[in-house]
């Protein structure tokens, strides 16, 4: 796997015509000789033949960052097209219940949305700062986005289970906003580990911070997600389209997995810069789980309100537990 090259050169004197595709990069041409350099005419011919590889390695940045961006900017017009669509049924409908579920839904894809416009804008800055940088700003973007919607995504999967009138699930919480701070604190804890440490790497200059700052973290920001997990299992063992409903929640175990992989393959990898295909990876992955857990959980209730269905699973609202049985005389 060769690493990036940022040539970043650029020709005053106009745009070449080039036959590269995006994937492809130019090759520059070879060093003239020592006999050659005298020859005039090969000179002037390696120059014009170095000038082109200029004009065409930087339109082959420019093609490579556009692609680049084609990745957030979609995910992040979803996302944004579905807090309006939420927004839209929050204003249609006067049943409270679906208020408060499409009224979540639209803080969580905005501010969703609002941190992919964050990360598109820092996938430009991609044929300038050096890739372990750009890396940086976009993870550290990703958890901010995390740090915030998860807040309010927990508030939203236990207001859709209704878990008022029936507390006596084997939960781990005394109430919602415990787990909410749970939620919280497994993302700072990830956070931690992968802006702290670079994703853990480097231990022959830094074992210790990798350990304490870094696996230690990791771990306990892991174990924060089995506690909500098993708890929202739990909580949701009597719904209704339990298979959907469950779909937004289990989709996270694929956020630990990528972070994973990616400590993983920089560790194997070890180097000061970030793989692309990593970093393509990356995108494309979180987006995905971002589309699904977010996305589609906003599509879901808002749905409810115009009376649709989503995937045939029924209508979203807050579960009816049955009554409790009245005693036998």
């Amino acid at each position: 796997m060769m690493p990036r090259k940022r040539q970043g050169y650029f020709n005053p004197s106009g745009v070449a015509s080039t036959g590269h595709s995006i994937w492809q990069e130019p090759i520059k041409p070879a060093d003239l000789s020592k006999d050659k350099q005298q020859d005039l005419t090969a000179k002037e011919a390696y120059d014009e033949a170095l000038e082109d590889y200029y004009a065409e390695n930087q339109i082959f940045l420019h093609m490579r960052v556009v692609a680049r961006i084609f990745i957030t900017q979609a995910i992040g017009f979803f996302l944004f097209s579905v807090a309006v669509f939420s927004l839209l049924a929050f204003l249609a409908t006067d049943d409270m219940n679906h208020k408060v579920s499409t009224g979540l839904s639209v803080v969580i894809n905005l501010i969703a949305a609002m941190h992919y416009y964050l990360i598109s804008n820092l996938r430009k800055r991609d044929a300038v700062w050096p890739e372990v940088s750009v890396e940086f700003a976009v993870d550290a973007a990703r958890y901010s986005d995390w740090t915030i919607t998860l807040m309010f995504l927990v508030r939203k999967i236990y207001f859709l289970i209704n878990t008022d009138p029936f507390p006596a699930h084997r939960n781990f919480f005394m109430d919602v906003e415990s787990a909410v701070v749970t939620a919280v604190a497994m993302t700072l804890l990830g956070a931690i580990a992968r802006l702290g440490t670079d994703e853990i790497t480097k231990w022959d200059k830094r074992m210790m911070i990798n350990i304490f700052g870094g696996v230690v973290p990791w771990l306990l920001s892991f174990l924060c997600f089995l506690f909500l997990i098993v708890d929202f299992t739990n909580a949701s063992y009597h719904m209704k389209n339990m298979a959907m409903f469950r779909s937004f929640f289990f989709i996270w175990i694929g956020y630990p997995i990528v972070s994973l992989i990616s400590i993983v393959v920089r560790n194997v990898y070890k180097s000061e810069d970030v793989p692309e295909l990593l970093s393509i990876f990356k995108d494309l992955s979180y987006g995905l789980l971002d589309t699904w857990s977010k996305g589609a959980f906003g599509l879901y209730t808002a749905h409810a309100v115009f009376g649709m269905t989503f995937f045939d699973a029924g209508t979203a609202g807050p579960y009816a537990w049955p009554s409790p049985s009245p005693p036998a005389p």
